[in-house]
């Protein structure tokens, strides 16, 4: 009976939302300026790989998407949310990921919606629940601007019928 007890506590407790704040953070390869609203029950980062090309494979057994990063001429951004997982839970890990591949060669880019394929937006969202997997992005809004050395960029996005705690990245990336 007490164990009972103490799985109702640690439901009600994890389902429970925090505010968010914003936090700066330096957790990447690169040198960037964080602007993104981190949940304070986490860390995000952020990766610039260049040289790069992202493929969107499909699994063969299961249909399931899932990101290959191979050699390329591209830039492949790569944001990741990873949530503070409680003590002495087993499966309690959960995290985000959001990839997608720029020209290396662009001054600005724009896509909207359908449009943002052309980038090969995917979003992951990484745990023990049904949810699990990569998913496309097709709904959305992704601007990315170079200025000088760096790399501005500003994504707003939803994956129907996927709850996630990340959906709207702002950054600036050191692009040197």
């Amino acid at each position: 009976m007490k164990i009972h007890y103490l799985l109702f506590i640690l439901i009600a407790f994890v389902s429970c939302k925090v505010k968010t704040e914003s936090i700066t953070s330096n957790t990447s390869k690169h040198n960037n300026l964080m602007k993104t609203e981190c949940p304070v029950e986490g860390e995000c980062s952020i990766q610039l790989l260049k040289n790069k090309q992202l493929l969107i494979k499909t699994e063969e057994t299961t249909g399931n998407l899932y990101p290959k990063i191979t050699a390329g001429n591209n830039l492949v951004i790569e944001f990741n949310y990873t949530k503070a997982s409680p003590e002495n839970i087993a499966d309690g890990t959960y995290s985000e990921t959001i990839h997608f591949e720029i020209p290396s060669d662009f001054t600005e880019l724009k896509k909207k919606n359908n449009d943002l394929v052309a980038v090969n937006l995917l979003y992951g969202k990484h745990c023990f629940c049904e949810e699990a997997g990569y998913y496309a992005v097709s709904e959305g809004e992704l601007i990315v601007q170079k200025q000088d050395t760096r790399i501005h960029l500003e994504l707003t996005f939803k994956v129907d019928g996927i709850d996630s705690e990340i959906h709207h990245i702002v950054e600036v990336i050191d692009a040197e």
